[in-house]
């Protein structure tokens, strides 16, 4: 099966202004095959307004997954007409810890280091004191004192 994916921003615009949804529609509009839709979906409700203004088939979620697998189950419940709930502390952690061992046992220490900055930087995102959490994880030199920092900054938050 054919299928389009459009993400309708603008090189020069990068991850700034705002996808031109408009031309979702359009290209809808123009093609019988799917047409998956792309951009400024950090959250359950911008899906839902995404496939209401536009009529596309299907969404692709890019920056708004970061840090927040939750997304997709939000906007799930959001289409079926359900309420939305959102992850408490423990379940932040749980995903972040599993995630970060994850990596380990993949890639290993170095690559982890590397990689696991951002993501637990995202996973902390909008809680109290991630700043301070943020500032520590990227300087954190070793798994163990990143471990560390992961367990204290969400017991702590709990």
């Amino acid at each position: 099966m054919d299928a389009v994916t459009l993400h309708p921003r603008t090189r020069s615009q990068m991850f700034g202004g705002q996808a031109e949804w408009q031309q979702l529609r359009d290209l809808k509009d123009a093609l019988s095959i799917p047409v998956i839709g792309s951009g400024d979906l950090l959250s359950a409700e911008r899906i839902k307004t995404m496939f209401e203004q536009t009529g596309c088939d299907a969404i692709m979620i890019g920056r708004g997954g970061y840090g927040n697998p939750w997304i997709i189950g939000q906007a799930l419940d959001l289409l079926a007409g359900r309420s939305i709930s959102q992850p408490t502390q423990a379940e932040r952690f749980d995903v972040a810890r599993s995630h970060f061992e994850l990596c380990l046992e993949t890639f290993g220490p170095q690559k982890t280091l590397g990689q696991m900055r951002k993501h637990l930087c995202w996973y902390a995102r909008g809680m109290e004191n991630a700043a301070a959490f943020r500032a520590d994880i990227n300087r954190s030199l070793t798994i163990e004192a990143m471990r560390s920092l992961l367990e204290e900054f969400f017991t702590d938050a709990a």
